[in-house]
């Protein structure tokens, strides 16, 4: 009996340490909802720009709307016996849509990522080093200022010259969420470098790009379209005592362009740093696209801008403040090159005031006012825009 005990302890413990190692992996769902109301005063509010984002553009803008931005976030992750770990994330829009039913159906990140003390690789839609290694939103409120997404552009016309004008500051070009293959080495004595390949920017996950139409092309007939689409970026963090840290990074990107007869190759960087002192963050960036991207018939079409941040946290609040500038040569703004004089350049500017509340885990309230403005030089006086607007949301986190 006893070693009928014994057998049976030990089959028993065995299949438990079978099962263990066989354990499904974690899985969190989470996400989150804002909502937002914008108010907006422009002096162009016909040429592309609708009452609220995503309605199409009406001859009177309406100056005021409302906004949604939804997403759930589903987590899986394990870590093997070998000590590899590996986690998957993906991100499904959410939100409701009337006006093209069904378009926001879809994933806006999925990636597997697979890291060891070697470092981590990361395969999937992402964005790259360019995006991560750029400190400028650092000290910018989550979301808004002059980087956010949730920011002033939902609310402005920034899109009035046909040019390379970015929208946000030091913002260069960049593969965004496309299709890659990325890698970043160890954090060691604060410092890490990546970089990411993407068979072409147009990749969203198919084994073909899309062209404007959504339908299934080759990768050369893409508009747009540039291939063996690399980023690089590295970053170096120091702590410097207990209430103060540095970080300063530099990425860059380096692509070919499809149609070699007509576009120019992309050649892109930026360069940013940050500060955290007390309960102040500090950051500031300067990127170039040089004529990276634009068409070979325009002239002086560099592209190039810098912004700035400041915000302070104190509890549950924080106020900040944000600038950019961005600039662009004459000839980027008119597919007639000769039409347009070269000593022209094309520049826009914001200046952003916001705050923030934390009402309770996972709940905040905030609200961003700001001032915006293009010019033309005079070349294309009736593209040019200046806006002053305000922002109110509040965002869940789940």
């Amino acid at each position: 009996m006893k070693k009928l005990l014994l057998g049976t302890t030990a089959l028993v413990g065995a299949s438990f340490a079978a099962t263990a190692a066989m354990a499904a992996p974690e899985v969190r769902i989470g996400g989150y909802l804002d909502f937002q109301a914008g108010f907006s005063s422009q002096d162009l509010s016909a040429a592309g720009f609708g009452p609220a984002p995503g309605v199409p553009a009406v001859t009177t803008d309406r100056g005021f709307g409302w906004a949604t931005d939804t997403e759930l976030l589903i987590r899986a992750s394990d870590k093997l016996d070998n000590g590899l770990a590996w986690s998957v994330k993906i991100e499904l829009e959410a939100d409701a849509d009337t006006v093209n039913p069904g378009s926001n159906d879809n994933a806006d990140e999925v990636s597997i990522v697979f890291s060891g003390s070697w470092g981590q690789l990361t395969l999937g839609n992402e964005d790259g080093p360019v995006d991560a290694k750029n400190y400028v939103g650092d000290g910018q409120i989550t979301g808004i200022g002059v980087s956010g997404a949730r920011g002033y552009r939902r609310w402005t016309n920034t899109k009035t010259f046909t040019n390379g004008l970015w929208a946000a500051g030091a913002d260069p070009s960049n593969s965004s969420d496309a299709t890659k293959i990325m890698y970043y080495t160890p954090t060691i004595a604060g410092f890490q470098a990546g970089v990411s390949y993407s068979a072409s920017n147009k990749d969203n996950g198919s084994s073909r790009a899309t062209d404007g139409s959504g339908q299934q092309t080759t990768y050369a007939s893409a508009p747009g379209s540039f291939e063996n689409y690399w980023e690089l970026g590295a970053s170096y963090d120091v702590k410097v005592s207990d209430d103060f840290a540095l970080g300063f990074a530099a990425a860059a990107t380096l692509a070919d362009a499809d149609d070699q007869r007509w576009n120019r190759d992309i050649k892109a960087w930026v360069v940013s740093a940050k500060a955290e002192f007390g309960g102040f963050t500090a950051s500031a960036g300067y990127g170039d696209d040089g004529k990276s991207g634009q068409n070979k018939a325009l002239g002086n079409s560099d592209v190039s801008g810098y912004a700035g941040a400041l915000k302070y946290t104190t509890g549950p609040y924080v106020v900040g403040v944000s600038y950019m500038h961005n600039s662009a040569g004459a000839n980027a703004g008119n597919t007639n090159a000769s039409s347009v004089s070269n000593t022209a350049k094309y520049t826009s500017d914001a200046f952003t005031l916001g705050a923030q509340y934390t009402m309770g885990a996972g709940l905040v309230v905030y609200a961003d006012t700001w001032y915006y403005t293009n010019d033309s030089d005079g070349v294309a006086t009736t593209s040019e825009n200046t806006a002053i607007g305000l922002l109110i949301g509040t965002r869940a986190t789940f």
